[in-house]
């Protein structure tokens, strides 16, 4: 058989993965439209009655209008102020032709960037190291730590192995629904979380359509760590998926043919030719993924729960303490989730030629 025939042959096992397990990553959001003209007024499955009779009373409903009309205009203006920035901090960083363009552009980032973060050190350690100290090893803060850890790792280890797969298959064969596929991969970086959230619920909640089939059985879904997890790994799959998936389809498949041509089956040839040439893209996607895990707020208190000392991520942790007036404590694991996102950002970018792979 010819090099170009075992590259190019269609491996059914390969679509049949990617198409199930897109279909269950983003089924939830299909239900959103479903239980929006149900008549019931509860998260409840068989749907019974329909009606768009919600959609009119929201219409109607003045508050909600003049709330999505701030959120539009806060997303028109973010987007230009935004668009700016990035193009003049570019130029700035890049070409650096005005004299003093780099002192400007600190300027301009001091009360966007820095000074927000300066605040956060220095409210938290106002009362001293003692106090911050205290705030930190709390009981319910270590826990809040060690959870969000754990699940963001195995959010991580789920997206990173799924997405690696299917930014396979969709970069190396074309089929029919494939940029369908691709296209609804990018929901979660337009969807709010908290509507992934909420999809969830719809899916797999103690009422939901396969929720309700499992609680007989003593299995609950959400509102427990596993919940958390699910969340991470719908919220974050673009990003592991957004950077292994380009260096596919920039990888030369030269090599892979020849290994092809002296007897290589498909999987050998992937385990000892494209993934060692994938190291940087899976080592960045994992760290991007990891950081964006740890700090998901949206679709975590959705479906946490929000129970301190049970399901309650550092994230939730500083909202809640925010909310009960304990400054101190929220800064507290505030200040972890900034030096370790100011970590992983520093790796990548120190070790970016170790990750730069030919």
């Amino acid at each position: 058989m010819s090099a170009d025939a075992v590259v190019r042959r269609r491996p059914w096992a390969l679509y049949a993965y990617a198409v199930f397990f897109l279909a269950f990553l983003y089924g939830p959001v299909l239900l959103l439209p479903l239980f929006s003209v149900n008549e019931s007024t509860q998260i409840a499955f068989p749907i019974r009655s329909f009606t768009v009779r919600w959609y009119r009373e929201l219409a109607q409903d003045q508050q909600l209008v003049v709330a999505f009309g701030h959120s539009v205009s806060v997303a028109l203006a973010v987007s230009l102020m935004t668009t700016a920035l990035g193009v003049a901090s570019g130029w700035a960083l890049t070409r650096h032709r005005l004299p003093g363009s780099r002192t400007i552009i600190g300027f301009m980032m001091l009360p966007l960037v820095f000074l927000p973060l300066a605040s956060i050190f220095i409210f938290g350690t106002s009362k001293g190291l003692a106090s911050f100290w205290a705030a930190l090893t709390a009981a319910d803060a270590i826990f809040a730590l060690k959870l969000s850890m754990v699940t963001s790792f195995w959010a991580t280890m789920f997206n990173v192995l799924f997405g690696l797969f299917a930014a396979y298959v969709l970069s190396r064969y074309n089929f029919w629904g494939r940029n369908a596929l691709i296209v609804t991969i990018s929901l979660p970086t337009a969807i709010p979380t908290a509507v992934a959230g909420v999809a969830l619920l719809m899916l797999w909640g103690p009422y939901g359509m396969l929720g309700r089939l499992l609680r007989p059985h003593g299995i609950e879904v959400m509102f427990t760590a596993g919940a958390i997890v699910l969340a991470n790994i719908f919220v974050t799959f673009p990003l592991a998926f957004g950077v292994i998936k380009p260096v596919f389809d920039t990888m030369s498949r030269s090599l892979e043919e020849a290994s092809a041509t002296i007897g290589a089956t498909r999987w050998q040839t992937f385990w000892h030719v494209t993934l060692p040439s994938l190291r940087g893209a899976i080592v960045s996607g994992a760290l991007l993924t990891f950081a964006r895990a740890v700090g998901e707020f949206g679709s975590t208190i959705m479906v946490s729960g929000n129970l301190a000392g049970r399901t309650q991520t550092a994230p939730l942790y500083i909202f809640a303490k925010f909310n009960e007036g304990q400054i101190e404590a929220a800064n507290a694991i505030a200040i972890v989730l900034a030096l370790f996102s100011f970590l992983i950002f520093s790796v990548l970018f120190f070790a970016r030629d170790w990750l730069d792979v030919d």
